[in-house]
């Protein structure tokens, strides 16, 4: 990897900034685009930026040719570890003669878009929940709870449903609704969002990478039970070659914020086995065209005991993932994984040089790694609205491993819905499941947050 250039559009959150400090420390020589400048956590990390905005790839591509001209750059591959700029990085890599990774363009967009990954799913017997896409009603049309339940009869899905934006991640918008009046109240919650919200601006970046205006649609889909886990994976060529189950802690309906989780999971290993075969299922689907890193989100539903595809995002685990994949196993980067993905290098050298004794068993195809402990992470939610004044982390506490504040003194804050954005989050570890979680609890207890409160 050493003296290869990589140029990775958008910086993601700043919990990025360790991976990206890794792959400079490897020799990547790494040249940002972003739209402002970087947070101070990214202060030297990146060896070139351009400040440009990355989802319009038609306007983009000829001011990079030049920056890199300019700076005497040869690039050796474009990418991205944002939500929304793995599809722009995708079409620019593509253009640009690299391979486009995790999957091409259209491959990368039809999972990216989620009532596209719902029909290829029920059109290759993918298990995934029953959905269709509500839109706006037509022209003239004056009575919206009569339109909503007409497109929700056609389709057949029954309350509870979930309401959530077709493009998108981090279960932003997302609600459980019980009654067609609650559809129709949401939806026009989401229709004014989609014109207003300061994060639905990149929805653009997934949809279309060109500049030209596509309407941001409604998901509507049935509500899947059971235990939601994450499968934070590697698949070179079309086989996954690492692959660690995680499980999400249970939300409180009807938003969905993401409140923690553990990794590895705990459940039995037939379940495992299960959720693995989802995977599997999803990969053959694409074939040798899949080839880097994932966030594969799926539920297993104990009463229909069925797995469920719901949804891929075809990047690294954003904020508090990386930090407990590392710690439980060995040090892993799943960011090198990708970034050798898209160089044409080796995965499974990188792995065997965390896990040596796998050196006799190379040609076996069990890409399940032993964890060295167990982690458990909390995301951090204002439990008001008003001016944050305080946000203090545990950090005494012997069991935490990485945490990150996002949020300022001053800056105003809200709980979800008004704002689905974190004050804070932190991982803790254990020698066991129950141990981390038990550990977590008390980070989480002693966790201090002041906010002045509007009058």
């Amino acid at each position: 990897m050493e003296g290869k250039v990589v140029v990775l559009l958008r910086t993601s959150s700043v919990a990025r900034a360790p991976v990206y400090r890794h792959l400079r420390d490897k020799g990547v020589v790494l040249v940002l685009v972003h739209p402002v400048h970087p947070a101070v956590a990214f202060d030297g990390v990146f060896h070139y930026h351009l400040l440009h905005d990355t989802n319009d790839v038609d306007a983009l591509e000829p001011v990079l040719g030049r920056f890199l001209s300019l700076h005497e750059l040869s690039p050796d591959a474009v990418i991205s570890f944002d939500e929304y700029g793995v599809y722009p990085a995708a079409v620019l890599a593509q253009r640009m003669g690299f391979r486009p990774v995790p999957l091409p363009p259209e491959k990368l967009r039809r999972t990216n878009v989620k009532s596209l990954l719902r029909e290829d799913c029920a059109r290759e017997g993918i298990t995934s929940p029953l959905a269709g896409v509500l839109p706006r009603p037509p022209a003239g049309e004056v009575d919206l709870l009569a339109h909503v339940r007409r497109v929700l009869a056609a389709v057949g899905v029954e309350f509870p449903l979930v309401l959530k934006p077709s493009p998108g991640a981090g279960s932003l918008l997302a609600k459980l609704c019980s009654s067609a009046e609650e559809v129709r109240d949401h939806a026009l919650v989401m229709w004014n969002a989609f014109a207003s919200h300061n994060a639905t601006k990149h929805f653009e970046a997934v949809l279309s990478p060109t500049g030209e205006k596509e309407e941001v649609q409604i998901l509507f889909e049935e509500y899947i039970g059971g235990q939601e886990v994450d499968l934070n994976c590697c698949v070179e060529n079309g086989k996954v070659v690492f692959c660690s189950i995680d499980d999400n802690f249970e939300v409180c309906p009807p938003y969905f914020v993401e409140v923690g989780g553990l990794c590895p999971t705990a459940l039995p290993p037939h379940e495992q086995s299960r959720l693995r075969d989802l995977l599997d299922t999803f990969v053959a689907f694409h074939g040798e065209d899949l080839h880097g890193v994932l966030h594969f989100e799926a539920k297993y539903d104990f009463e229909r005991r069925q797995t469920y595809l719901i949804e891929v995002n075809c990047r690294l685990g954003s904020a508090e993932t990386n930090s407990m994949l590392r710690t439980c196993y060995r040090g892993l980067q799943l960011g090198e994984s990708l970034v050798r993905c898209a160089l044409g290098l080796s995965v499974t050298e990188q792995l065997l040089s965390h896990y040596p004794e796998r050196l006799t068993e190379v040609d076996g195809d069990d890409a399940s790694f032993p964890a060295s402990c167990y982690c458990a992470s909390v995301n951090i939610y204002p439990r008001a609205e008003g001016a944050l004044v305080r946000a203090e982390v545990p950090t005494s506490e012997k069991a935490l491993v990485d945490y990150s504040v996002s949020a300022v003194p001053g800056e105003l804050v809200a709980p979800p819905p008004k704002n689905f954005y974190l004050l804070a989050w932190m991982v803790a570890q254990g020698a066991t499941a129950e141990e981390a979680k038990a550990a977590i609890a008390r980070l989480t207890e002693s966790f201090v947050q002041e906010i002045s409160m509007a009058q």
